[in-house]
């Protein structure tokens, strides 16, 4: 055999070539169908059906240019073809060398990895040699002995048993179509010339190749559509977590807007209702994203149930959830603020574990304030203590408890929301708290994106606090 080269011998030149033509143009068509299926679908950590793509489209159209009925037809230049066709010579196993490392691991000690590499210089070598020297095959082209050797470097550890490669479903398959292949290899130089048909073998070979593709490709999909299922069910779960609807005390108004960044988040709100006067309200941010900062931010809801003792206290709040998750050792920190609103007194008292400061809007005047009075994470060191700060309303103010989603968004000159927020709460500021709300975020989605598509990259909350305004929303 000679590389990847065909021999499909029939009774005339001429069939013999209408064949070819139609071998190559079926694979040529399989393989641009798995590019662009690959290309809709690009989501896919597995490679394979890319890699099989190139491989096919490559031998299509080198089987295609080496053949005589194209090459009349296009009339281009013999030394033009020769050279596309050595190109393409040294190019086709780089393809075939990724999809066997897709499938089949990256070997003992990386050893397939090492073969790609090295198939990679042989091919770039070759070409580059080739343009220099005029020659097309300055280097005997890969498929000849460097793919064999290769394989078989990598393969001996496997048999030698100093490597395990993955378990590999369809491993009968890729045996089936390369005993078959292997078979019309013997027939091409062993065989009568009546009988050869090594071009046959080849493309039985590809179609399994193709086989192994598509049914990886379809495995993954269906195991992505359960993480999907999953990760919905967790997000109706953490959903059902959070607070249904705002507490009722007399005369404050809030209002909760909840964006994770995926189908979990970190982020946290919970309310305790102390009477018909006073509301907690406690917001955290666990570190990271997805599901281990969603495991945790769960925790917090039954973390905060068991401060019910102390709920009017914010310090003791957060000492009392600190002391938890230190001995839960998560290995994930947690901001968090905890505000107590008493409306009779028109005060509030606020405590706050390195979370981002909480905003105070005063209508009266029209100034804006932060308190941040924080102590470190929640989690990071046992007995850490925590103080309240205590804080006068008037009617008509406005709090902000919020994540550091609010504050981190970058537009595309990479400047952060957060130098905008002062300016956006004072011109929103007769706006009622519902209304205020959308607004501000509205305005977050418009300064990162200004044409409409924004891209969240972190988890966002936000709670606004009205006092001593009756409820508009």
């Amino acid at each position: 055999m000679v590389g990847f080269r065909t021999g499909f011998a029939v009774q005339t030149p001429a069939i013999k070539s209408i064949v070819g033509v139609a071998l190559a143009a079926v694979i040529l068509t399989v393989g641009l169908a798995a590019l662009v299926v690959t290309l809709f679908r690009r989501r896919w950590k597995d490679r394979s059906l890319l890699w099989f793509g190139l491989f096919a489209v490559v031998y299509g159209v080198r089987e295609l240019a080496k053949n005589p009925l194209v090459q009349i037809a296009s009339a281009e230049p013999e030394r033009l073809v020769r050279l596309l066709v050595a190109w393409l010579d040294f190019a086709i196993a780089i393809p075939l060398m990724l999809f066997s490392e897709e499938v089949f691991g990256k070997g003992w000690r990386s050893s397939l990895r090492w073969a790609v590499w090295i198939t990679v210089g042989y091919a770039v070598a070759g070409i580059a040699l080739g343009l220099a020297t005029g020659n097309p095959y300055p280097l005997p082209e890969p498929g000849k002995a460097l793919i064999w050797i290769l394989w078989l470097a990598v393969s001996s550890p496997v048999i030698l048993g100093k490597y395990r490669p993955p378990p590999i479903p369809d491993a009968p398959v890729f045996a089936v179509g390369a005993a078959v292949f292997l078979a019309f290899v013997v027939d091409e130089h062993l065989a009568p010339e009546r009988y050869h048909a090594e071009a046959l073998g080849l493309f039985i070979f590809i179609g399994c190749l193709g086989m192994i593709a598509a049914r990886r490709v379809l495995r993954n999909e269906q195991k992505l559509l359960a993480v999907e299922q999953e990760m919905a069910s967790a997000r109706r779960i953490q959903f059902s977590i959070l607070p249904d609807r705002e507490p009722q005390a007399h005369g404050v108004n809030i209002v909760a807007r909840y964006s994770p960044m995926a189908s979990v988040a970190g982020d946290f709100y919970d309310f305790v209702l102390l009477d018909a006067n006073r509301v907690g309200i406690l917001i955290a941010d666990v570190a990271g994203h997805g599901v281990p900062a969603a495991l945790i931010s769960s925790m917090v809801k039954v973390a905060l149930a068991s401060q019910h003792a102390h709920a009017a206290d914010p310090a003791l709040v957060l000492s009392g959830l600190n002391q938890i998750f230190c001995q839960q050792r998560t290995e994930q920190f947690i901001t968090a603020g905890y505000l107590v609103i008493d409306s009779s007194k028109q005060s509030a008292v606020y405590a706050g574990a390195a979370h981002p400061p909480l905003i105070l809007f005063r209508r009266l005047d029209r100034t804006i304030r932060r308190f941040e009075n924080n102590g470190v994470f929640l989690g990071f060191r046992p007995g850490e203590r925590y103080s309240n700060i205590e804080i006068p309303l008037s009617p008509g103010d406005r709090l902000l408890l919020y994540t550091d989603g609010l504050l981190d968004a970058s537009n595309r000159a990479d400047v952060a929301f957060e130098g905008q927020i002062d300016a956006r709460i004072s011109a929103h500021a007769d706006l009622s708290a519902q209304e205020f709300a959308d607004a501000l975020l509205a305005d977050l989605s418009a300064w990162c994106a200004p044409k409409g598509n924004y891209t969240q990259e972190d988890d966002l909350t936000l709670l606004v606090v009205d006092v001593g305004c009756p409820r508009r929303n």
